[in-house]
């Protein structure tokens, strides 16, 4: 997997460092989607490893927690069903793999049952009453909650997402690599003239009214 520079240019993008290139085109089809798609994941896993580095950077428990809370929730984004991105499936990406596997369940009700929703014990809050000794006017001097919220930033379960994390990063860069080589296979066929008469790759930042909508690309 080759990384490249680009800029932006008036009629699309520009890719820094491939000298004898003249355009850059536009791929569509189920092969050009999952390469997209496979890009994503590989971001998303990225800024997971970035989040958990992060951890180790800071005393401040409220950046603590949220860096791990976002690496949850950017990890288990690509093995859960969207209406835009085809997920990663635990059971290939750790293939044979019993502990990691076990760890991913782990991690998965973490963000389902606690993170995203209230489901499990990791949250609680018990209501109870203060009750004054006998004589003493009023009897009750007040109501309270006692809220608990269970610990799970402990070094096994950041040692689990990290291997988890970095264990899929080499899954989805290998079935990225496939789908690039071939992809080229199948444009090496094509002839010259119709190659180059593709339409050039653009793209636009997207308004804030965007934000409800399901986009149509990858």
């Amino acid at each position: 997997m080759k990384n490249y520079e680009m800029r932006e240019t008036e009629t699309g993008v520009h890719i820094e460092g491939v000298p004898n290139a003249v355009k850059l085109v536009a791929l569509q089809g189920k092969q050009a989607e999952r390469l997209g798609h496979l890009a994503l994941h590989r971001s998303d896993l990225r800024f997971v490893l970035e989040c958990l580095a992060q951890i180790n950077e800071t005393t401040n428990e409220i950046l603590r927690e949220a860096a791990w809370r976002a690496a949850i929730v950017a990890f288990v984004k690509c093995f859960t069903g969207g209406g835009r991105r085809s997920q990663l499936h635990a059971n290939s990406v750790y293939s044979g793999n019993a502990p990691a596997k076990s760890a991913f369940e782990y991690i998965n009700n973490l963000r389902d049952k606690h993170l995203a929703h209230d489901e499990n014990a990791y949250q609680q809050c018990h209501p109870g009453a203060i009750i004054n000794a006998p004589g003493i006017v009023p009897k009750v001097d007040n109501i309270i909650t006692l809220a608990i919220s269970g610990v799970s930033l402990e070094q096994s379960a950041y040692n689990n997402l990290h291997q988890l994390a970095t264990d899929a990063i080499r899954y989805v860069e290998g079935e990225y690599d496939r789908s690039v080589e071939g992809l080229k296979a199948a444009l090496e066929k094509e002839e010259y003239g119709r190659l180059i008469e593709r339409p050039s790759v653009s793209y636009r930042l997207p308004p804030a009214s965007e934000v409800g909508r399901r986009r149509t690309g990858p």
